[in-house]
């Protein structure tokens, strides 16, 4: 059996039960850790208000970071697919430069189905990057 570790810092076991016996015994397994960051070419800068189709097709999103201030600036992120609409993360109010927004516990990302919408809003935009697979 291999098991694929989301979060190489969050160990893995497993314990299995004979039915016949009532004996626990451990299976083997073998741990694969995978980095799977996301890379440059899936950032994308947001600097205006409104609402911006960051990508179509379903993927995973791995968080805001911020790059300039805005002022009262705010940004959600969303999975639109079809009729559908998922909030994958809160609005946030960008607060840092360098700040970073996660939208799963320790760096998790969050699987879309659909389109990768932001929506910012504020009295004077800042800018961000849309981190994203």
């Amino acid at each position: 059996m291999t098991l694929t570790a989301q979060n190489p810092q969050v160990p893995i076991a497993v314990m299995v039960m004979d039915g016949t016996a009532g004996t626990p015994w451990s299976l083997p397994i073998q741990v694969v850790v995978q980095s799977s960051a996301p890379t440059a070419a899936n950032a994308s800068t947001i600097g205006i208000n409104g609402t911006t189709t960051v990508n179509t097709g379903g993927g995973k999103y791995w968080g805001c970071n911020a790059l300039t201030l805005g002022t009262l600036w705010t940004v959600a992120l969303y999975d639109i697919n079809g009729t559908s609409t998922k909030i994958l993360s809160a609005s946030v109010s960008v607060g840092a430069i360098g700040s970073l927004a996660l939208p799963g516990p320790a760096g998790v990302p969050v699987i879309y189905a659909g389109a990768l919408v932001a929506v910012t809003a504020g009295t004077l935009a800042g800018s961000l990057n849309v981190l994203w697979d």
